[in-house]
């Protein structure tokens, strides 16, 4: 098995299949929504590399998130700031907007981290 190589359990089948990304992904949200400083901060504390996803993360996490599973928040957090009190929230859902909302804003999260830190599945 290549060092960059990740697998994952496929949430439809229910196997261990090759993960479509380059980056390892959380097998959970986060179990609530929160602020965009509480959202970095928590990823901290799970260690070892755990991050909010950049705007590109995040838009592949959304291509792939019937295979992913698991996503069940409308909004998901990126890493990425605008102006210092906005950052970028992404829609899930078919009703949800893609665009900067306020950091004080309550958003879902889902961790990732390289693929360099991964145990794999």
């Amino acid at each position: 098995m290549n060092n960059s190589e990740i697998y994952i359990i496929n949430a439809i089948t229910g196997e261990k299949v090759l993960s479509p990304l380059t980056f390892e992904v959380a097998q959970k949200d986060f179990p609530s929504y929160m602020s965009w400083n509480k959202a970095n901060e928590l990823c901290e504390q799970l260690g070892q590399g755990w991050r909010l996803p950049t705007t590109n993360e995040l838009e592949q996490l959304y291509t792939h998130r019937v295979i992913l599973g698991g996503f069940t928040k409308a909004n998901y957090w990126s890493s990425e700031e605008n102006g210092g009190s906005f950052a970028f929230s992404k829609g899930f859902k078919w009703y949800s907007s893609s665009r900067f909302v306020s950091k004080f804003s309550k958003v879902g999260v889902r961790a990732i981290r390289n693929a360099s830190y991964s145990n794999n599945i």
